[in-house]
């Protein structure tokens, strides 16, 4: 049975679609970034699904994108849903700024360079970004470096009034989901009971992800050269 859409979430698609048209300035690259914001949300997903959990299909606000997901059964399975969209949507990203450039449309490599930004930027190891959901899953105290990662992040961004209503709305459910973390780590410590095998393979997993990331978004040029047979 196809499900139809609600109004309130075409409404939500269309209002940040415009936000962001109006902040790039291109309705094509606003709709690009949503696109991959799509892609990304999809990985959570299809990685829920995987694990059996309930799970809503994406929604859209200007400050981004969310799926609404079944309560995780442990820190490695929550780990698994949140690596998702970081995976696929980084992977998508890259895949995007390699097409622009072979097809040689700027604007598309562009619209991949800030998809790969977004996911890089949601890797930061502090709920609620997916990064806080993965390193919690290693060790507790990840919200430390998360902290002074998501401060420097405003720094490069700047502190304009849009970067500083969504850090402040992150920060606040940061807070939130610090002390919402302390408490279930009391209530269910077997939540957390993972072998070191598995937090080693997690931590893995996700250093490996934002190294990638970081690196082509930091060698743009070495990275789109190795595809100039292609172009």
């Amino acid at each position: 049975m196809n499900q139809k859409i609600p109004m309130n979430q075409l409404f939500m698609l269309a209002l940040s679609v415009a936000v962001w048209w109006m902040l790039l300035g291109s309705l094509a690259m606003a709709l690009g970034v949503f696109g991959l914001l799509f892609v990304h949300e999809m990985g959570h997903v299809i990685a829920a699904k995987r694990k059996g959990l309930a799970v809503s299909m994406p929604s859209f606000t200007p400050f981004g994108a969310y799926v609404i997901t079944e309560r995780t059964r442990s820190a490695s399975e929550d780990a698994y849903v949140k690596m998702a969209g970081p995976l696929i949507g980084g992977l998508a990203s890259v895949i995007t700024m390699v097409a622009g450039y072979v097809l040689g449309l700027q604007l598309v490599i562009t619209v991949g360079v800030y998809g790969v930004v977004l996911n890089l930027f949601n890797l930061i190891p502090l709920d609620p970004m997916d990064g806080g959901g993965i390193t919690q899953a290693v060790n507790r105290w990840f919200w430390i470096p998360g902290v002074a990662l998501f401060a420097l992040a405003l720094f490069i961004f700047g502190p304009n009034m849009f970067n500083l209503m969504i850090f402040g709305l992150i920060g606040y459910q940061a807070y939130q989901s610090l002390i919402a973390r302390n408490a279930q780590r009391a209530n269910t410590p077997s939540y957390f009971a993972l072998t070191p095998g598995t937090k080693i393979t997690i931590l893995t997993a996700y250093l490996a992800l934002a190294g990638a990331l970081a690196w082509v978004l930091f060698n743009q040029s070495a990275f789109l050269s190795l595809f100039s047979a292609w172009a």
